[in-house]
């Protein structure tokens, strides 16, 4: 399973992952970005709020706008879980 369907499929949740909100300049939970419009939850995409570009959840990571926290974070890999 990759990331973005891990977030769609809401097998990663709340605190499992980070996102990087541009406006404020830090890092907020999953829960937080999804309330904010920053994770579309149907795709699992990236969205930069400035100009409604969407990223896909593994390139998103490649760049540091999505990590993966906490017990989930193994390596880049969790059972069957792809970064």
């Amino acid at each position: 399973m990759d990331l973005g369907r891990a977030i769609k499929d809401r097998v990663l949740e709340g605190e499992d992952v980070l996102v990087y909100d541009t406006r404020l300049g830090k890092r907020v939970s999953l829960s937080a970005a999804l309330k904010r419009g920053m994770v579309d939850r149907m795709t699992g995409e990236y969205i930069d709020r400035d100009t409604g570009s969407r990223i896909e959840a593994k390139e998103a990571a490649k760049m540091g706008l999505l990590a993966v926290v906490g017990e989930w974070q193994y390596h880049g890999e969790i059972g069957n879980l792809r970064l």
